[in-house]
């Protein structure tokens, strides 16, 4: 779904474990933030930017990095060939950014750092980051959110029915469920919002309630301008998983563990036992 939403690839993951996406995502998500490459690219991004453009190695897992850049380069080209096609994923919104014959903006063949640049204008080498950036991170991000959730509702049985209810009785009997609809799901709002700030009570985030907090209580996708860019995306996916796993099956927990779970925070986020969750056709 991650890959179709940005730039609209269906690598058929679901079917298809051993994908080159499934193989390479993954490597990026098993990085350690303590390892001393990744130390050296937070300290110091110019450098590796710099190392990478002229050596054509990456500092971090340089086949991953290879994979996904000549993906996104051959479809830039696609995409700019055949600019009369309609496309209405995160990378024709980026792409849409070029405009005009401004040929300086558009040669770069790698990923600029230019620091001293005002222009608005997003460059080639913009856009191909900005893609690659909003697929590895919500590849693991995401997931491991919607396990949570999951799990969680599996525990709590009364805040599944409620849940369940309110999609019942928006939802209806309809197959698809359309935007309008989501935007009615408030409960379902309510558990999401719970499960990213870790368990406290629901009623927390009523929309009464969300006026009067600080704004820095929440920030599981960051916080100012430079907060998280696929924050709308996920929240969306997560609402229409939730909706359409609860309207078709009940869940039960597989194993009950001690709550608040453990949480390993090396590399993306990770529950340290695994979460197994029975699901029971309604």
């Amino acid at each position: 779904m991650t890959a179709k939403c940005a730039f609209g690839y269906d690598f058929n993951v679901q079917h298809n474990s051993s994908s080159p996406f499934i193989q390479f995502a993954r490597k990026f998500s098993e990085f350690d933030l303590r390892s001393p490459e990744v130390t050296f690219v937070i300290l110091f991004p110019n450098i590796a930017a710099a190392f990478q453009k002229i050596t054509g190695v990456s500092v971090l897992n340089n086949a991953a990095n290879k994979f996904f850049l000549s993906v996104l380069e051959k479809l830039f080209e696609e995409r700019r060939e055949r600019s009369d096609s309609i496309h209405s994923d995160f990378f024709q919104i980026l792409l849409n950014s070029l405009v005009g014959d401004d040929k300086e903006r558009v040669r770069d063949e790698e990923i600029e750092f230019d620091l001293q640049r005002t222009s608005k204008v997003l460059t080639k080498g913009d856009i191909l980051g900005q893609a690659f950036m909003f697929v590895l991170a919500g590849f693991e991000t995401t997931p491991a959110a919607l396990h949570l959730a999951v799990y969680m509702l599996a525990v709590h049985q009364d805040i599944q029915q409620r849940c369940r209810e309110e999609i019942q009785a928006v939802c209806k009997n309809q197959t698809d469920i359309t935007p309008e609809m989501l935007n009615e799901l408030k409960y379902l709002d309510q558990c999401i919002a719970e499960t990213l700030r870790m368990y406290p009570p629901v009623v927390r985030w009523t929309i009464e309630n969300r006026s009067t907090r600080d704004h820095l209580t929440y920030v599981p996708f960051g916080y100012g301008p430079r907060n998280c860019i696929g924050m709308r995306v996920a929240q969306m996916q997560m609402k229409v998983a939730l909706a359409h796993i609860l309207r078709r099956y009940e869940l039960r927990p597989g194993e009950v563990l001690d709550l608040p779970l453990q949480i390993n925070t090396v590399g993306s986020m990770r529950t340290v036992e695994e979460l197994s969750v029975i699901l029971t056709r309604i």
